[in-house]
């Protein structure tokens, strides 16, 4: 995602941890539909990181426009 490289992540289950952290498409495709909004100065953000219980991960990601950016 940081390195914008969208045909990479087009292809997630090419790459074994790709098949092992998405266990059905539901869990990855509200992500693709995130990525088609970002501009291309859009601020990547990771607000939500870190595991629950040793094995549930949660990340979330933020597209702030550039412009905006409060930091």
């Amino acid at each position: 995602i940081l390195n914008r490289d969208d045909d990479w992540l087009m292809r997630p289950t090419e790459a074994e941890i790709g098949r092992l952290s998405i266990p059905t498409w539901d869990h990855y495709l509200p992500l693709i539909y995130a990525l088609g909004l970002q501009e291309p100065d859009d601020i990547i953000k990771f607000p939500v990181t870190g595991y629950e219980l040793g094995a549930i991960s949660m990340t979330g990601v933020m597209f702030t426009p550039h412009a905006i950016d409060p930091v």
